[in-house]
């Protein structure tokens, strides 16, 4: 499943890439976090509290930051397991300048397993751009904050 969002900041790009970039402020914006645990240089042990629809269970798995270009661009690689089944996904994170702005695009590649899969592409989909909007407006409220 692809998933894809665009999000603007009033703020420069090196004050959005520190705050995305910035293991407590990520924990405190992702939506369900219970906890965000450094495994080692841009590695996570992540533990998230989701539902989708009637299905709600709680979700291990770890998160890495790779190939960053500072100011510009990094990967997120994700996995994670629940009762309700899995996830493992791959996103591409870019900012952009706009004269007093900063864009971030994100591109995601996600699969699931589990009784999840069984709720339809559509559905998890659109729970899944929820859960991205609702990270990005608490980021943008962080921002904002500094």
């Amino acid at each position: 499943m692809d998933l894809q969002g665009t999000y603007t900041f009033h703020a420069s790009v090196p004050l959005v890439w520190d705050a995305l970039t910035d293991a407590e402020k990520v924990s405190q914006c992702l939506p369900g976090s219970e906890s965000f645990e450094h495994l080692g240089e841009d590695s996570y042990r992540v533990t998230l509290q989701v539902g989708i629809g009637s299905i709600r269970g709680r979700y291990q798995g770890t998160v890495a930051i790779t190939d960053r270009k500072v100011n510009q661009s990094y990967r997120l690689a994700v996995e994670g397991r629940g009762a309700a089944g899995a996830v493992k996904g791959s996103a591409l994170v870019s900012l952009n300048q706009q004269e007093d702005k900063t864009v971030v695009e994100v591109a995601a590649d996600v699969q699931v397993s589990g009784t999840i899969a069984r709720m339809g592409q559509r559905i998890i989909g659109r729970a899944s751009s929820l859960l991205m909007d609702s990270f990005f407006e608490c980021m943008g409220k962080t921002v904002a904050s500094v």
